[in-house]
């Protein structure tokens, strides 16, 4: 289908643009209200060579080479998003099991640093921000506990969030609506296109022969039926 054909389809069926912005929208305003709220705390970690004696000093000047360093920072983050940290966290702070599978827990190396972020998700912000100070403190236990020469500080601390993480209900139904318009153009497309398709053909016909002042009737809007007689 060329540009033209496709400009005439959408002029023709911009009703039916219309009406899909307009129901996709309210569909993801209806969602988006009736959608429960999660929360997303973070926190990041600095991993830094201990503090040694002089008998350690061979084994702290090797921490600080860029392959073995980041290998250390990625273990450490593995332990963070860790199974077993998580429970041991969630129980220092008197949460279920059943409880901490409504939250989720993720951990990324930050690039081009020795930085380590921890995230977490789920729907009490009070309880996350909790959660999240357990796991990290846990987990750095449990990682100095492998790599004595190392030891993880806290860079950015979790702050109780005010604000879900879900997308808002303006930002929702703006999305619907790009969507619901999207549909809309695809049906005004389907059904205008070819009827549009066969005018210009006819009108391409009409221009060969030379005639500046034949026209062209358009196209029914409905298919007729065709009729006979008995």
């Amino acid at each position: 289908m060329d540009t033209v054909t496709a400009y005439r389809a959408l002029r023709r069926g911009w009703h039916l643009l219309v009406i899909g912005a307009l129901m996709a929208a309210a569909v993801g305003a209806f969602l988006s209200q009736r959608a429960p709220r999660i929360y997303e705390v973070a926190a990041t970690y600095v991993i830094s060579p201990a503090q040694t004696d002089a008998g350690g000093i061979n084994d702290t000047v090797r921490t600080i080479e860029d392959a073995r360093s980041r290998a250390v920072v990625g273990t450490y983050v593995e332990i963070l998003a860790s199974d077993s940290v998580a429970a041991d966290a969630a129980a220092a702070i008197g949460m279920t099991t059943d409880l901490l599978e409504g939250y989720e827990i993720s951990a990324v190396v930050l690039p081009e640093a020795n930085i380590a972020e921890l995230t977490v998700t789920g729907p009490d912000p009070i309880l996350l921000a909790d959660l999240v100070d357990s796991v990290g403190r846990v987990g750095g236990e449990r990682f100095v506990g492998l790599y004595g020469i190392y030891a993880t500080i806290p860079l950015d601390l979790p702050e109780v969030p005010t604000e879900p993480a879900n997308p808002g209900l303006l930002q929702t139904a703006m999305l619907a609506a790009a969507l619901g318009l999207l549909a809309g153009a695809a049906a005004a497309l389907i059904v205008w296109g070819p009827r549009e398709r066969r005018n210009r053909e006819v009108m391409v016909r009409i221009d060969a022969y030379g005639d500046p002042g034949a026209t062209v009737t358009p196209l029914p809007t409905r298919d007729r039926r065709a009729t006979g007689t008995g």
